[in-house]
């Protein structure tokens, strides 16, 4: 299993229903390879993570995995100067 398959299995179990009020499409490309891109759909009453990249996404972040995974473990914060 890889580890962000696992990074995002977790992610999925984090999940509170009736957290949003409208659907929403995340896209996340962490890497070249296809194995590193990634869509987390929330819904009011579900959520689910699929490999693979979708084109409808409402919110997209590019960046590598290792910042990622930083990013989701607490050790990184993004400032407006990453953007």
């Amino acid at each position: 299993m890889s580890d962000l398959k696992e990074i995002f299995d977790g992610l999925e179990g984090r999940f509170q229903k009736g957290a949003v009020e409208e659907p929403v499409v995340f896209y996340f490309s962490l890497g070249e390879s296809d194995d590193d891109k990634w869509t987390l759909s929330i819904e009011p009453d579900e959520c689910s993570i699929r490999p693979g990249k979708v084109d409808n996404a409402d919110c997209f972040l590019k960046t590598d995995k290792e910042t990622f995974k930083k990013m989701i473990s607490g050790n990184y914060v993004p400032k407006p100067m990453d953007f």
